[in-house]
């Protein structure tokens, strides 16, 4: 079947159409691939900020509970309630390292982590508490104190590592992420330009093809060979030509 030059034109109108769609889906998936690792990256950058935070805080309350012992009366009372502040700091800051985490492994360290500060502080509260209220009690409990300490500095270094090692996997992922987004727009552009670059060619042919079919008509005619007959969508030049367009029946006699 024969297209007319109508039906080639509409064509090219739906391929460039639907090329234009393509490309714009495809920068679409670009920009939010982009976003979201983008964002990966800035929530394990705030992830690791809290987290180091919670190591200063841990060592604030070691300071403090060293202050409790040697200090006295309103002293010793002011480092009681700074011991219960850097406490509470402490735990929020790991909370929200945990809030923040996008990787399993470091959710589970923090996780751990926490459970392990909860451990902590509640030792630390029994032995002020003794300081304060029951001197002869406290040797009893500073071992357990100090041993939970130590764990819970240890897990605090082990888990900033895991936290820095996901950073450096978003960061990775988010590089080559960009990268694959921006190749594969430029290679749908490229498949559209060289599509509609190959139709538009095909349609300049073939309107041009019409046309010299259409000069050969009328010069014919107006020599006087032959007959013509145009009827509906087809030209017959004693069979020297044959046109597609759209034009009522004329009989011409040479």
């Amino acid at each position: 079947m024969q297209l007319t030059i109508k039906t080639k034109l509409y064509s090219l109108t739906v391929c460039g159409l639907m090329f234009v769609a393509a490309v714009s889906a495809t920068g679409y998936w670009g920009i939010a691939s982009v976003q979201k690792t983008s964002a990966e990256v800035a929530a394990t950058g705030s992830a690791i900020r809290n987290h180091i935070e919670a190591g200063i805080y841990n060592d604030l309350t070691r300071t403090d509970t060293s202050a409790v012992f040697t200090a006295k009366g309103d002293e010793q009372q002011n480092k009681v309630e700074e011991f219960a502040q850097h406490s509470k700091l402490l735990q929020d800051r790991i909370a929200k390292a945990r809030d923040f985490a996008m990787d399993p492994a470091s959710q589970s360290m923090l996780d751990s982590e926490k459970e392990l500060s909860e451990q902590y502080i509640k030792a630390g509260d029994a032995l002020i508490d003794a300081i304060v209220h029951n001197p002869s009690a406290a040797p009893g409990l500073l071992g357990s104190y100090l041993q939970l300490y130590k764990d819970l500095q240890g897990k605090i270094e082990e888990t900033s590592d895991q936290l820095e090692k996901g950073a450096k996997e978003a960061e990775l992922s988010a590089a080559q992420k960009a990268a694959r987004a921006t190749n594969a727009m430029f290679v749908m552009c490229g498949m559209s330009l060289l599509m509609l670059f190959l139709g538009s060619f095909a349609l300049v042919r073939a309107i041009s093809q019409a046309l010299s079919r259409l000069t050969q008509m009328i010069k014919n005619i107006a020599e006087g060979e032959g007959d013509v007959t145009i009827n509906g969508a087809s030209i017959e030049i004693a069979g020297d030509a044959d046109l597609s367009i759209d034009a009522p029946i004329v009989m011409i006699n040479g």
